[in-house]
């Protein structure tokens, strides 16, 4: 009853509402009379007028259903100036997936490298993960490269000859560290060498 008694004296004060009322986006006439959305609304069913057009700020731009998936929810929403779960619900009621990167994006110019190479240093050197690399040389057929040995070691020249956890104290390392490198040269620990 109140949205009908403002309605009147809205009428009274401003006759030109009658006729815009329906005819024009009910977002521009809540500016223009500064009053809600909703009091616009309330007042056109009021006045059994039909609802009114979108403002075209707001109309749906033909080309956004053609872009959806194809890039970042977040990006569209920053193109459109709207918030990017309703760019992601307009996205999931058309049935349409979220959009994945390709895996492979960051390694195209890496290809030609992969099972040359560890996966893990093409990982480290394009931004990815190693599983990523591997992966994608996998998804290619392409078998993992070669083990090349163990890696040289600053330290290499005294496994065996003082205990694990001396080397690590003298190059600020781990003893698990040193312990490793020395298994995996078959190079036994200081005590278990046989003395002459």
């Amino acid at each position: 009853m109140r949205a009908v008694y403002r309605l009147w004296m809205a009428l009274e004060d401003h006759p030109e509402l009658a006729e815009r009322l329906g005819r024009e986006p009910d977002r521009e006439l809540a500016e223009a009379y500064d009053v809600s959305m909703s009091t616009i609304k309330t007042w056109r069913k009021h006045a059994g007028c039909p609802e009114a057009p979108r403002s075209p700020t707001r109309a749906t731009p033909p080309d956004l259903d053609e872009r959806l998936g194809t890039v970042p929810d977040r990006v569209l929403a920053a193109e459109r100036g709207v918030t990017h779960q309703a760019i992601a619900l307009r996205r999931k009621t058309r049935g349409i997936p979220p959009y994945r990167p390709d895996p492979a994006s960051r390694l195209t110019e890496v290809l030609d490298r992969l099972g040359t190479v560890a996966d893990s240093v093409i990982a480290r050197e394009t931004g990815t993960y190693a599983a990523v690399v591997s992966q994608v040389r996998r998804a290619r057929g392409i078998p993992a490269a070669p083990h090349v040995g163990v890696r040289d070691i600053p330290y290499e020249h005294l496994l065996g000859t003082m205990s694990d956890a001396k080397i690590a104290r003298l190059y600020g390392i781990t003893t698990l560290s040193v312990f490793t490198a020395r298994k995996r040269r078959g190079i036994l620990c200081m005590r278990k060498q046989k003395r002459p």
